[in-house]
């Protein structure tokens, strides 16, 4: 049986670090690097992407016009929300240990 959350998949599908194809994405700065992991984000339906940034890289204002779930596999990730970059507003979070 293929279940919802598994579309057009009969199997058990694992990703290995591997497997994942960094690339580019123009919007970022040229050191970050993008992977999609599952889905298609140009499509309607989850997915799921990874970003890799150096430390110090910064992402400036935009939007997205769906929810976001952000897991921070190592470092820091700071965030803030509005139309202008305030570092003074931004929320930071680390990984869990």
């Amino acid at each position: 049986m293929v279940r919802m959350h598994q579309p057009g998949q009969a199997i058990f599908r694992s990703i290995l670090p591997e497997d994942i194809d960094w690339r580019p994405f123009p919007a970022f700065p040229p050191a970050v690097r993008l992977a999609v992991i599952v889905g298609n984000p140009s499509a309607s339906g989850p997915y799921v992407i990874r970003v890799k940034a150096p430390g110090g890289t910064k992402l400036m204002p935009h939007r997205h016009p769906e929810d976001r779930i952000y897991t921070v596999m190592s470092g820091v990730f700071y965030i803030g929300l509005g139309d202008e970059f305030d570092g003074d507003r931004c929320r930071h979070f680390h990984r869990e240990v």
